[in-house]
């Protein structure tokens, strides 16, 4: 046998390059969740964010083949994937359900509404007025919930 058939190449150059990438997406990660600077990039400009990680990326894998910047843009990422995926399990729960919860409150408060207000009519006339308070109450509570639901946020239903 030649000593060709049993010869294992290791591309040292790919593997620093690895190493360093994955420290970089680590650290690009760390910064972005971790500093006021790097919240409000990630929050409100993520497609600086996006440009700044690609960009170093590509600084680091210049000079390689297409794989090597596969690899490194893949090996970078994971610090990034690794935030992104943790700030979404820890949000308990998504604003989409609180403004949910908050029309469907709303929902039934309205339907109270209308029973209390279906009752008014036919009732005696000293029942009247209470119902009527009761009716006005849950009115101003339905509007405080669904103003709150707009702005995402849930307050809850007080029986």
């Amino acid at each position: 046998m030649t000593d060709q058939l049993l010869q294992i190449r290791l591309d040292w150059l790919l593997i620093a390059r690895s190493l360093v990438v994955v420290l970089w997406g680590v650290g690009w990660a760390l910064t972005l969740q971790h500093t006021h600077l790097g919240r409000f990039w990630a929050r409100e400009r993520t497609w600086l964010t996006v440009v700044i990680g690609v960009g170093v990326d590509l600084a680091i894998a210049f000079g390689g083949d297409w794989w090597t910047v596969v690899v490194v843009i893949a090996a970078s990422s994971l610090g990034v994937i690794s935030r992104s995926l943790l700030n979404e399990s820890s949000e308990s729960p998504p604003s989409g359900y609180k403004t949910l919860w908050g029309i469907e409150d709303v929902t039934a408060l309205t339907d109270e509404i209308v029973t209390i207000l279906e009752e008014v009519v036919t009732g005696e006339n000293g029942e009247r007025v209470l119902k009527v308070s009761r009716a006005l109450s849950k009115a101003h509570r339905a509007n405080a919930i669904i103003r709150a639901a707009r702005r995402g946020e849930y307050i809850g239903q007080r029986k």
